[in-house]
């Protein structure tokens, strides 16, 4: 049951992360939580079955940092990613 916490931040980090990155509205609202909320999922399932308790820093701390340390640039990417198509779509269409 404790794993609901950190999805839970991560939840909020996601939604804080979309709305931090330029054009936000270049891609879905649950996109960048939904990532930043898996791998939160990730750490903590692979640091319990590593042996971490519930209970130990490393565990909680590492389900909220990571997820932001590769949410983030994932999330730039994608937004760069965007942006670029659709000036490129647009040059092709010639929409100004």
């Amino acid at each position: 049951m404790l794993i609901l916490l950190p999805l839970v931040v991560a939840v909020v980090l996601g939604i804080a992360m979309h709305y931090a990155t330029p054009d936000p509205h270049g891609r879905g609202v649950v996109l960048v939580p939904a990532i930043s909320t898996a791998v939160a999922a990730v750490v903590w399932g692979t640091m319990t079955w590593m042996g971490f308790a519930d209970t130990n820093f490393w565990i909680w701390l590492a389900s909220v940092v990571v997820p932001i340390i590769v949410t983030y640039p994932i999330s730039l990417w994608i937004a760069a990613s965007r942006m670029s198509r659709d000036a490129a779509e647009r040059a092709r269409l010639g929409v100004v």
